[in-house]
């Protein structure tokens, strides 16, 4: 009796492989010459990442660069503990790294001369020059401003410079992008107010721009500046007028809005804007006080399904709940102090431009 071969149509192939985890579909890029072709397809890539942020519960995760320049991550929607083995990123011998953003599965990663756009997931990564102005500046680059995102008008991804000048006879920053659809640094024309960096947090990324907190440099006010990825301009956004802004506060981004955190040496509280750059709609969404001496030191960077909280908190990572109980505490060998982490979803995402050596 004759067998017959069974056929699937292309399409229901696609829906089957837009459903399988990430770490599956590179393993079945080696079934066959047509699945290769397909999974390394750039709109599969685009389809798989948007499907994967709605339905796919398990691809995002925090990654975290340690004092010895290793690279971890977790899956926050399990337990701390289940840490991932250092994630290869052996692209040169560094003595000085930082991850300063994500976005779309892809993190940025700076070093003193080579910034490297890298997706942990698949190994792709491209590596651009600093921006001109921030080499040929001696000065400290924690002075500087930087983040990474996606402008979806464009199908563009920039990277973002806003590098401090502190030349005391002229105060001043200039604000760069680098652009990987034209391959090339830009500067914003006209005058930028000069800000000074409050920390060496990434900038968060929420609602088309990136976002840090720094002091104004002529009135030494804390604000929210913001950079529109869109508009490819500066903006600022005040903290909400019940926020006193304790010994430690930053921004983050809380689910899908706009939030900052501020400690003092009893209390911990986070505000949310509910509505994108409406003042009056910053509230209060959680207060709790600081009843265990590690959150001391904690800094959040995300929060689960669940509503718990993962930040960090000098050598450990740490999860709490809503009342700011300890749910786990992990304990890292190398030093987290210093400690850049962001918030990442897998993705088999790589650049746009095809001149853009890809590696």
């Amino acid at each position: 009796m004759e067998k017959k071969t069974l056929y699937l149509p292309h399409e229901l192939i696609i829906l089957i492989l837009l459903k399988l985890p990430v770490n599956s579909l590179m393993r079945f890029k080696l079934v066959c010459k047509l699945w290769f072709s397909l999974i390394s397809d750039s709109q599969f890539a685009s389809s798989y990442f948007e499907h994967a942020g709605h339905a796919n519960s398990h691809s995002r995760k925090i990654a975290w660069m340690e004092r010895s320049c290793n690279i971890k991550s977790i899956d926050f929607e399990g337990s701390i503990d289940n840490v991932s083995p250092n994630i290869n990123f052996t692209i040169a011998p560094f003595l000085w790294l930082e991850i300063k953003g994500s976005c779309r599965g892809l993190i940025y990663v700076h070093t003193r001369r080579t910034i490297y756009i890298w997706n942990p997931t698949t190994g792709f990564h491209v590596e651009i020059p600093i921006s001109p102005f921030e080499s040929n500046n001696i000065s400290s680059t924690s002075d500087n401003l930087y983040g990474f995102g996606y402008d979806r008008s464009r199908d563009d991804y920039l990277v973002v410079a806003c590098c401090y000048d502190p030349d005391l006879y002229n105060i001043s920053s200039r604000l760069q992008f680098f652009s990987f659809r034209d391959h090339k640094w830009k500067e914003v024309e006209g005058p930028h107010c000069s800000f000074r960096i409050e920390s060496e947090n990434a900038g968060s990324l929420c609602n088309g721009a990136i976002h840090w907190t720094a002091y104004r440099d002529y009135d030494e006010l804390k604000v929210i500046v913001a950079f529109d990825l869109m508009e490819r301009k500066m903006l600022e956004i005040p903290f909400s007028d019940e926020c006193e802004l304790g010994l430690i506060s930053d921004v983050w981004v809380f689910g899908e809005f706009l939030s900052v955190w501020t400690k003092n040496n009893d209390t911990f509280e986070i505000f949310v804007m509910k509505e994108y750059k409406v003042h009056s709609s910053w509230i209060k969404t959680l207060c709790f006080p600081i009843i265990n001496e590690d959150l001391r030191w904690f800094k959040p960077v995300c929060h689960t399904k669940s509503g718990d909280i993962i930040g960090t908190a000098y050598r450990k990572i740490v999860k709490l709940n809503v009342e700011g109980h300890v749910l786990e505490i992990t304990s890292n060998g190398d030093s987290l102090d210093g400690l850049q982490a962001v918030v990442y979803t897998e993705s088999l995402l790589s650049l746009p431009g095809s001149d853009i050596q890809q590696v």
